[in-house]
């Protein structure tokens, strides 16, 4: 691997870690029976988190859209198939969880408050 190449694979590799971060905040709010436990920075973090992943994936774009070669095309889209399907998995455990996921905990744990 080249130098430019070598950085590409790691910003891409920091972006799918962050991604999972990012997805753990949801997951663990739903999953909660009280989100009271959780501090309140938690809902920032989640945002802060949210904000960098999206940064991360401008500047990927950004910087290596015009160095695509098909291996990358291919690369890029089993990474797809695998997030969207990770997406979708989730969405299904959320549906077939039922009661023990309160959806109010998922938007409380955004807002950062409490309050139902």
């Amino acid at each position: 691997m080249t130098g430019h190449q070598l950085k590409g694979h790691w910003l891409a590799v920091a972006t799918g870690i962050v991604f999972f971060v990012s997805l753990a905040f949801p997951v663990a709010a739903g999953l909660s029976q009280s989100t009271e436990v959780f501090p309140r920075f938690w809902g920032i973090l989640d945002v802060i988190i949210a904000f960098i992943l999206a940064a991360l994936a401008i500047v990927t774009a950004a910087l290596f859209d015009r160095a695509v070669t098909e291996d990358i095309r291919q690369a890029t889209y089993r990474t797809y198939r695998v997030l969207i399907n990770t997406v979708l998995v989730l969405l299904v455990l959320f549906l077939l969880a039922g009661d023990r996921i309160k959806a109010t905990d998922f938007i409380s744990l955004i807002r950062g408050t409490n309050a139902r």
